[in-house]
């Protein structure tokens, strides 16, 4: 069952195929091999997942489904980050900011250069004096972001969207 969580969008990517199966991603992707002149390509290489939906009753909310994962479908481990993609990843329990500089799709890994936060509120970020880089699993890149606005007068602070910055500060594992 996916939860989703509170203050952000639980699924980044959810589509139908031609024949009506819902499926989704946990991060966007609107390649030309997902995405052609005719719409979704159910045969794309891009790990999306057939899901079906359930209703269940809720006096509280009469409108509310619940989305599960079909337990018969082959789990795909490629992912649509690509190298220098600006990403928000799970490392150590917390959510970072970095930029994919590698990808290993044989063991569904990302070499990613994390930035920290900074400033009074932790709402800009910046390169560390001392690079951050760390593999991590291909299921631990939560979404493609794009790339952080440069502030100030030397360009060494950056920003992101406040929805990114909330998706970050809700993150559970």
């Amino acid at each position: 069952m996916i939860k989703p969580i509170k203050g952000t969008i639980s699924l980044h990517a959810i589509t139908t195929d031609v024949h009506g199966q819902l499926v989704k991603r946990n991060t966007t992707c609107a390649c030309k091999s997902c995405f052609n002149e005719n719409g979704f390509d159910g045969q794309s290489p891009c790990g999306w997942d057939k899901v079906e939906v359930l209703k269940q009753p809720d006096p509280t909310r009469a409108d509310e489904h619940v989305v599960s994962e079909a337990s018969d479908e082959l789990e795909l481990t490629t992912y649509s980050c690509n190298k220098n993609d600006f990403v928000v990843a799970v490392y150590d329990t917390k959510c970072y900011i970095g930029k994919i500089i590698e990808k290993d799709l044989a063991d569904d890994t990302v070499h990613v250069d994390f930035m920290i936060q900074s400033g009074k509120a932790l709402q800009q970020f910046r390169w560390p004096n001392k690079q951050d880089r760390v593999w991590v699993k291909g299921a631990d890149i939560l979404r493609v972001i794009q790339e952080p606005t440069a502030t100030g007068k030397g360009g060494r602070m950056f920003t992101v969207p406040d929805e990114v910055l909330n998706a970050m500060a809700s993150y559970a594992p």
